[in-house]
């Protein structure tokens, strides 16, 4: 069965999951002291913030090769923001573990299904 694309990108399902990913974000930014909160707290924010600017682009995109591209981009991005950032704050006892590992239960279904949108999309690019 085919998916049917929402016409607006609030209600893609890529869009819902990152969005519960920037607000956890925030709430992890608004818990740093100053110094953590700008040397990792807000370039990760930022990592965090570019999953969801991609996404919209792709959303918006006309041409299939460059919604893949932006949705490739909104990948690398999730990448930066929990394989470098997320790593480095618990490793610095930033944030507990507890808090890393919710965290990183919201990485598999984001990726996974930009994964799956870039595949769908390779299939019938125009």
């Amino acid at each position: 069965m085919k998916e049917i694309i929402p016409t607006n990108v609030k209600n893609l399902i890529e869009y819902k999951q990152y969005k519960k990913m920037s607000d956890f974000a925030w709430n992890i930014l608004n818990s740093m002291d100053d110094k953590n909160s700008a040397v990792m707290g807000q370039p990760f924010l930022k990592a965090i913030d570019s999953i969801g600017v991609n996404i919209v682009k792709g959303f918006n995109e006309d041409k299939n090769a460059k919604k893949i591209s932006f949705y490739e981009e909104a990948i690398i991005d999730l990448s930066e923001a929990l394989d470098h950032w997320l790593e480095l704050m618990v490793k610095r006892n930033v944030i507990s573990k507890i808090t890393y590992s919710a965290f990183k239960e919201l990485d598999n279904p984001l990726k996974t299904k930009l994964k799956s949108r870039i595949s769908s999309l390779d299939k019938n690019k125009k």
